[in-house]
């Protein structure tokens, strides 16, 4: 996972987690694939801190999207900031990259963690089932033309 410094910390009072969370079984996202309708057990879906999706743009999307199975790969925005009931935060994180061979029924979320203890952020993407168990976390790659892991 990646690990960084957090630029601005205010009162904060444990973990704060910033994720897209709160997103449905059912609810669609914008689709990247092109076919309409897609039954979303033939879709994987994307959400989180999200910048582009295979070399596009997407923030003009919002911020949940659907993607056919197969190699992808996510970019982050290059600033952040989350805030939550007791606490807030921003850093520059640069812009990483994550290559992931997604699945059918799968969810994936980028998700931003700000630990308090250390005054540092953590980002990785999850992988859930269908069934909403985690199943796999996807740490950003620094090679230039990764190849998609197996």
């Amino acid at each position: 996972m990646w690990r960084g410094r957090i630029w601005a910390a205010l009162g904060f009072l444990g973990t704060l987690s910033v994720c897209g969370c709160g997103v449905g079984s059912r609810t669609r996202g914008h689709p990247l694939h092109g076919r309409a309708n897609e039954p979303l057990s033939a879709i994987a879906r994307l959400h989180g801190y999200v910048e582009q999706v295979d070399g596009e743009n997407v923030t003009q999307h919002g911020h949940l999207f659907e993607l056919l199975p197969g190699c992808h790969v996510v970019g982050t925005p290059r600033t952040w900031g989350g805030s939550g009931p007791d606490a807030s935060a921003t850093a520059e994180t640069g812009h990483l990259r994550f290559v992931i061979r997604m699945r059918a029924g799968h969810d994936y979320e980028v998700r931003v963690m700000v630990s308090d203890a250390l005054h540092r952020i953590e980002i990785e993407t999850i992988e859930k089932d269908p069934t909403g168990e985690v199943v796999a976390k996807h740490l950003p790659v620094s090679d230039p033309n990764p190849e998609c892991p197996d």
